[in-house]
């Protein structure tokens, strides 16, 4: 009988890394970037995993809208916490709006998964959730988050 690839992810501790950003000429949106995903040091077609990042301007700061698709066998195996906890640490922030967000299920999970961790704050706003690391705002001298949100 053959491995069942499911079987494979489960049992493994796979190591999420992000690859360059790219930046497609024929997306819709212009400001759109697709992030690589790296699946302990290979690089996952955009097939099976895409990472959309949407960067926008909110009160002088740049934010990030995630956009996160995931084939089937990658789902329910944390892989999408561990690209958000990724994309947090390299990047500092993410916001996923209410009205945007198609799986109201999974996501808030992620997010309640993420506020466990050390040095990630994360905070539900009348738009969506609001995920930053400390270093961003240390980084950005944000007194005033709540600033930030609204």
């Amino acid at each position: 009988m053959l491995p069942n690839f499911r079987d494979f992810l489960l049992e493994s501790n796979k190591v999420v890394t992000l690859g360059e950003p790219v930046y497609p000429e024929d997306f819709p949106d212009p400001d759109t970037v697709l992030i690589p995903v790296i699946l302990d040091g290979k690089e996952i077609s955009t097939d099976e995993i895409s990472l959309l990042i949407t960067p926008f301007e909110k009160d002088g700061q740049i934010l990030y809208r995630p956009d996160i698709n995931l084939y089937k066998w990658y789902q329910h195996q944390g892989i999408g916490y561990q690209i958000y906890l990724e994309f947090l640490r390299q990047y500092g922030n993410l916001m996923s709006y209410d009205k945007f967000r198609i799986n109201n299920k999974e996501i808030p999970k992620i997010y309640d998964k993420l506020s466990k961790e050390p040095g990630i704050n994360v905070e539900k706003t009348s738009e969506g959730i609001f995920a930053y690391t400390d270093e961003w705002v240390r980084a950005y001298n944000k007194t005033d988050i709540q600033k930030q949100r609204n």
